[in-house]
C-alpha cells in the first residue's frame, strides 16, 4: 500500500487534541499548554520546527515545564507512550514524571546515556511496590527520534522502544490519584533532559504494539542495492534535483540526520540517508546511495559524511567516475590514503580539541585538507565535540548553516 506523503502523516501526529474516547494525546506545539492544560515554564525550552513536526527542546540545564494534572490518575491498567529525541546531556535524565499527590506513587520516563549513546529506564511506584525496567545492553544512538511506551496490563509492566520491548515484570499496581506531571525534568527538578519531545499519549488500556502512536515524518524509507549486491536501507528526504547522500559515524544511524536532512530538504535538496555496514562495506554503501539518488532525477551528487562515513565518502569521491560526485562536507572524517585524489568541492569541519586514544584529531584533519586539491575549506570550530556530536552542541546550528551554505553556493 502506497503510503501517505510526509506532509500529510506529519499533520496527522501534530493535530492538537486534549481527550479521546479512551485517553489523552499531548502534542509539544506551544509553551503555555499541553493537552488542553495551562503549563508553567522554567528555564527557556523552545518550540522548534522538525523532522516531525512541531516539538519542544530543553537544554540539559534548567528547562522544565510543569501541569498540574495527572493524566493517567484513576487508570488501573494503562499505556504512556512519547514520541522523543535524546540529544546528549548528563548520563542520568527524568524526562517525564507523573506524581501522585500526597504520596511516593508515581510513575518515570527516563533515560541514560552512555559513551555516546542511551538506553532507557521506565519506573512505576505504587506504595510499597516499585520496578525499573532497564537493560544496558539495550542502547540505540543519540540524535534519532523514538517512540517509547510504558504498559501495564493488570499483570505485568513492559515497556518498549520503536515498538519493540525491552523489558517485563509482574507487579501490582493500585490506580493512582489526581497529582501533577513535570517534563523535562523530575518532579522535584533534579535529573534535566537533554533533546526534545513531540507528542504523549495516554490511555486506560494495555495497548498492543499494533496500536502504539507512529513514528513518522518528513522522510520516506527506501532501499536500494549497492555495487555488491546486498540490499541497504535509506530514509529519503525532498524531491529536487540536487542530491545529498548522508553518512553517519561509528555510534549512529541513518535516523541521526533527521534534523539535518529536515534542513537541507527545506532548502530545496533531495537528501538521502543511508545506514552503513560496518564490515568493510560502508563504500559500497554510500556509492549505492549516490547512484540512487542519480537514478531518481538528481542531477548533482554531495556527499556529507561524518567520522568512520566520513572515511567512506572519501573513499568514494576517489573512486567514483569523474563528475560523479559534485561537493564533499567531512565532518573529522577518519583520514584516507589518497586525499589528494578526491574529486569536487571540499568542506572540512573539525573540533580544535576533538581527540581520540591517539590524540588530537586536528592535525590528520589538516593534513588532509592540505593535500586536498582545490576547491577546498576548513573551518575548525571550538570545543572537544566529534563529527555528529557536534550537533548535541550549541555549535549544531552555526554548523548546519556552514554546511547549507557550502552546498548552496554556485
Amino acid at each position: 500500500m502506497r503510503s501517505l506523503p510526509a506532509a500529510a502523516v506529519v499533520i496527522l501526529i501534530c493535530t492538537s487534541v486534549s481527550t479521546m474516547t479512551d485517553g489523552a494525546v499531548w502534542s509539544f506545539d506551544r509553551l503555555d499548554r499541553v493537552g488542553g492544560h495551562k503549563t508553567t515554564v522554567e528555564g527557556a525550552p523552545r518550540v522548534i520546527d522538525t523532522a516531525v513536526g512541531k516539538a519542544v527542546e530543553f537544554d540539559g540545564v534548567d528547562d522544565a515545564l510543569f501541569v498540574d494534572v495527572h493524566p493517567l490518575a484513576g487508570a488501573k491498567v494503562f499505556t504512556w507512550e512519547a514520541i522523543f529525541r535524546p540529544d546528549g546531556g548528563s548520563e542520568a535524565q527524568r524526562w517525564f514524571h507523573l506524581q501522585e499527590s500526597a504520596s511516593d506513587n508515581r510513575l518515570l520516563f527516563e533515560l541514560r546515556v552512555l559513551e555516546g549513546k542511551w538506553y532507557f529506564d521506565s519506573y512505576l511506584h505504587s506504595d510499597a511496590n516499585q520496578k525499573a525496567l532497564i537493560d544496558k545492553t539495550k542502547v540505540h544512538p543519540l540524535l534519532a527520534w523514538y517512540h517509547v511506551a510504558a504498559v501495564y496490563d493488570g499483570r505485568e509492566f513492559r515497556n518498549y522502544v520503536n515498538g519493540v520491548q525491552e523489558g517485563a515484570a509482574e507487579i501490582h499496581f493500585d490506580a493512582q490519584g489526581s497529582g501533577r506531571s513535570s517534563i523535562g525534568v523530575r518532579i522535584n527538578k533534579v535529573y534535566y533532559f537533554k533533546g526534545a519531545i513531540h507528542t504523549a499519549r495516554f490511555t486506560p488500556r494495555a495497548l498492543r504494539p499494533a496500536e502504539f502512536l507512529k513514528l513518522t515524518g518528513a522522510w520516506n524509507p527506501v532501499s536500494f542495492p549497492a555495487p555488491d549486491g546486498v540490499v541497504v536501507q535509506g530514509d529519503l528526504y525532498g524531491k529536487g534535483d540536487r542530491g545529498v547522500v548522508l553518512a553517519h559515524g561509528g555510534r549512529f544511524d541513518k535516523a541521526s540526520w533527521s534534523e539535518q536532512a529536515y534542513a537541507l530538504m527545506k532548502a530545496g535538496f533531495r537528501v538521502l540517508a543511508v545506514n552503513l555496514r560496518f564490515d568493510g562495506h560502508a563504500k559500497d554503501d554510500v556509492l549505492g546511495a549516490v547512484r540512487y539518488l542519480r537514478r531518481d532525477g538528481a542531477k548533482t551528487i554531495s556527499i556529507v559524511g561524518a567520522s568512520f562515513g566520513g572515511e567512506a565518502a572519501a573513499e568514494v569521491a576517489v573512486e567514483a567516475p569523474r563528475g560523479e560526485i559534485d561537493r564533499l562536507v567531512l565532518l573529522a572524517h577518519s583520514p584516507i590514503d589518497a586525499p589528494e585524489k578526491m574529486q569536487g568541492r571540499k568542506l572540512f569541519i573539525v573540533a580544535r580539541d576533538d581527540a581520540n586514544a591517539a590524540g588530537p584529531r586536528l592535525p590528520g584533519i589538516q593534513n588532509q585538507y592540505e593535500r586536498a586539491s582545490d576547491p577546498k575549506e576548513l573551518i575548525v570550530l571550538d570545543g572537544d565535540a566529534h563529527a555528529q556530536f557536534l550537533f548535541a552542541t550549541d555549535q549544531r546550528e552555526r554548523v548546519t548553516r556552514d554546511i547549507l551554505r557550502f552546498l548552496s553556493k554556485p
